[in-house]
């Protein structure tokens, strides 16, 4: 199993989505609490289920309930970053998040890597197979360039 690390501005990404669930009412309160709890249960699986782990470099795959779905972030694919997402799915509905990781590749000889979460971004506002960068964008490569 691969180590998983989380950089610390994933962790603010998830910091100021609890502090939105607290700031929030009726149905945004209920959403953003559910899907702090699927982002955390995901975030343990990627770290502790081996299993888990071998699905997060196979790309548009489903887990076996459909409630999540791996994918390559194409457009830093094609630039040479191995960078990925996790969507999150919650019954009939998607949890409006993304989980942005990378895999790092330490010793290839003896299959030694890492995953790193590097942001937990709101879909609405992140388009990741867009044409132009955007700030969040921007940080999640600068991030990336300086594993």
């Amino acid at each position: 199993m691969h180590p998983l690390l989380r950089h610390k501005h994933a962790d603010d990404d998830l910091k100021s989505i609890v502090s939105r669930y607290k700031a929030a009412t009726g149905s945004e309160r209920k959403r953003l609490k559910s899907a702090i709890g699927r982002i955390v249960f995901i975030l343990e699986a990627m770290a502790e289920d081996e299993g888990f782990q071998d699905r997060l470099l196979i790309d548009d795959k489903s887990d076996e309930n459909g409630a999540v779905n791996f994918r390559k972030w194409i457009a830093q694919h094609r630039l040479g970053n191995d960078l990925w997402r996790v969507k999150l799915w919650q019954g009939p509905d998607l949890v409006k998040f993304r989980i942005i990781y990378a895999y790092q590749k330490i010793d290839p000889f003896n299959h030694l890597a890492k995953f790193h979460v590097l942001a937990i971004v709101d879909r609405d506002k992140f388009n990741y197979e867009g044409e132009h960068e955007s700030d969040i964008s921007a940080r999640i490569i600068n991030d990336y360039r300086s594993l």
